[in-house]
């Protein structure tokens, strides 16, 4: 069912005194209802782990992104986020 549409979009925060400036890369990964409620659901319930693998199994070609974004994505829901150090690291 469906394939991954990718995206990009540039983006300029004006409302930052220097114009924090980025290009966002994000792709929409089509499921059937019935796994995107399995995903949901575990999700809901933070079993990343479980969600990852159903994900990959779809989607076996982008393992190696699936894997990190969820990895990255537990992290940022469980407070463990890099966010402020990259961002540091951008922003000089």
């Amino acid at each position: 069912m469906g394939v991954a549409t990718y995206n990009v979009e540039a983006v300029c925060d004006h409302a930052t005194p220097e114009k924090f400036s980025s290009i966002r890369l994000h792709m929409d990964l089509p499921f059937s209802h019935e796994d995107f409620q399995r995903i949901s659901n575990l999700l809901s319930l933070q079993d990343w782990q479980g969600a990852e693998q159903l994900a990959c199994a779809k989607y076996p070609h982008l393992k190696e992104t699936i894997s990190s974004w969820m990895r990255d994505s537990e992290n940022r829901a469980l407070g463990r986020s890099q966010d402020e150090k990259i961002l540091r690291v951008v922003n000089g």
